[in-house]
């Protein structure tokens, strides 16, 4: 698993009982510890994948405001490449990646399906592209059962970002006031990491050999940023109502230039392969998050 010590990966691997983790800070004595995005991370790479039946590759770049296409692209695609190689030399059969919702760009098609046209507006999200269609030649050349996972904003209690702690950091700094990034109308949607986790785990039973398939993860719904202001008040026993929301504007009214400002997945597909969220709404995981968020604070 590339990306293991990460906020997904963290909560995938009681799933699978053991794996071995491939990333660039140790989590217990089964990491490899190496940097995907350099050439001379292949060796370990070749190492980690001998003899396992499926990978679960789920490093990238967390810095998705960053507009640096060769940052992202290093890891996203160049390391994607790796991955690969590395499958293709150990002859492991499965294959299941760690795609995005921003490879549809700003799709006028919501809840947006699998099949809708690929447009992204960031160098994050085309990197997440370039990293699907390499996975799907690789499908296609040597018959591997490879599965691209489009997340929707994933949150959890134990998340390193986001705009759930960035409202609780702020709040808790000035309860009276809170900035927000654009102008508050950003519609997403939003699903627990627990939720995305057991994507993941279903996701080895998914899709055939030869391909890359395709599946959306997410809530049944889509929430605005001002809303998320709110209920993030609610939860840390604030009056939302005497909060102050200071918008701080933005490229077009987006939180930063590349920022899709509607995102909202259909997910009927892999609820056709047998997936249900815990959580299916955002609100439902939103809160959720919050309340892991302040317990894990106390």
């Amino acid at each position: 698993m590339t990306g293991g010590a990460g906020f997904i990966g963290r909560h995938l691997i009681p799933l699978l009982g053991s794996a071995t983790i491939v990333d660039t800070v140790p989590r217990g004595p089964d990491t490899v510890v190496t940097d995907i995005s350099l050439p001379s991370s292949q060796e370990a790479l070749d190492r980690a994948a001998k003899g396992k039946s499926a990978i679960f590759h789920l490093a990238a770049n967390p810095e998705v405001r960053v507009g640096d296409p060769e940052l992202h692209l290093s890891v996203g695609a160049f390391g994607t490449l790796r991955v690969l190689e590395a499958a293709r030399k150990a002859d492991v059969g499965k294959l299941i990646f760690a795609s995005s919702s921003v490879v549809y760009g700003e799709a006028s098609l919501q809840p947006t399906p699998e099949d809708y046209p690929t447009s992204p507006i960031s160098s994050y999200g085309a990197a997440k592209l370039a990293a699907e269609a390499l996975i799907s030649a690789y499908a296609s050349y040597y018959g591997m059962q490879a599965v691209s996972l489009r997340l929707a904003n994933v949150v959890g209690g134990d998340a390193p970002r986001g705009v759930l702690r960035d409202f609780m950091t702020k709040l808790r700094a000035n309860p009276r006031e809170l900035q927000i990034l654009g102008d508050g109308t950003q519609t997403k949607s939003y699903f627990h990491v627990d939720d995305c986790a057991a994507g993941f785990y279903q996701a080895i039973n998914w899709g055939a050999r030869g391909k890359n398939s395709v599946f959306n993860l997410g809530a049944q719904d889509a929430l605005d940023v001002l809303s998320i202001a709110r209920i993030t008040a609610q939860e840390m026993g604030i009056d939302s109502q005497k909060v102050k929301l200071v918008l701080a504007g933005g490229p077009d009214g987006r939180g930063w230039m590349g920022d899709i400002k509607y995102a909202w997945l259909s997910i009927e597909k892999a609820k056709g392969a047998g997936w249900r969220p815990k959580f299916p709404t955002s609100e439902q995981a939103i809160r959720q998050a919050l309340r892991e968020m302040l317990k894990g604070s106390t």
